[in-house]
């Protein structure tokens, strides 16, 4: 808006056809990218205009004005090694050793996280497990799993389920433990990863904003 100079959401419809309002676009970017942006933020940016646009009915071609966006760096990508994630447990509290130990055995992505509640995860049951000790020679008897079963994206598309090790879900009950013992009353609604609070004084919100829970008590996120 600020560079087309508009004052209203409207009038970025009202800028002339749709070649000409994606000329307006790939400026706009220029603009960006002068300002020192990073391309990933562009990339952010660019796909809240185009479905601002397709919200309206007008197609704008996001593949060709994508093209005029700087190239990202490619990184290597690979897992934490031990001694990396001994390192960031090691230096983490109890919420972090818990949420560090689901991310690492899960794969469950980050942005996951903030959405699940205490019943989203549960015991895995002996019968949905398959036995592949091919040590027992009686492949009858089931296999022992003490572990979690995580449902993430719940009631969504991207929805799937995830299997916690046993160490990690020990951590996530001593976690929960330690909420319980800090005076919170855990239900099934209430979320797996809570805000950050003080737990020498639990009645204190740290960050009230960001409490989300209906009944808003002072445990309800951390």
């Amino acid at each position: 808006m600020e560079q087309c100079k508009v004052k209203e959401p409207y009038k970025l419809l009202e800028l002339g056809t749709v070649q000409q309002i994606e000329d307006r676009i790939i400026s706009w970017l220029g603009t960006l990218k002068g300002s020192g942006k990073a391309t990933a933020t562009m990339k952010t940016a660019l796909a809240c205009v185009v479905f601002f646009y397709s919200c309206n009915r007008v197609k704008v071609e996001n593949k060709y004005i994508g093209r005029r966006l700087p190239k990202m760096l490619a990184l290597p990508h690979r897992s934490p090694t031990k001694a990396e994630l001994g390192g960031i447990i090691e230096a983490a509290n109890l919420r972090g050793e818990a949420l560090a130990n689901t991310l690492a055995s899960t794969g469950v992505r980050i942005g996951a996280i903030p959405e699940l509640k205490l019943r989203r995860r549960r015991k895995v049951k002996p019968e949905e497990l398959e036995h592949h000790d091919c040590r027992c020679k009686d492949r009858s008897r089931p296999q022992r799993f003490n572990g979690y079963l995580l449902n993430a994206y719940d009631g969504e598309e991207e929805q799937y389920f995830a299997f916690m090790s046993e160490e990690s879900s020990k951590w996530l009950d001593t976690y929960h433990k330690m909420r319980q013992n800090a005076g919170e009353v855990t239900g099934s609604n209430r979320p797996l990863f809570r805000e950050l609070f003080d737990i020498e004084r639990p009645e204190i919100v740290k960050n009230p904003s960001l409490c989300h829970d209906v009944s808003c008590s002072p445990f309800s996120r951390a």
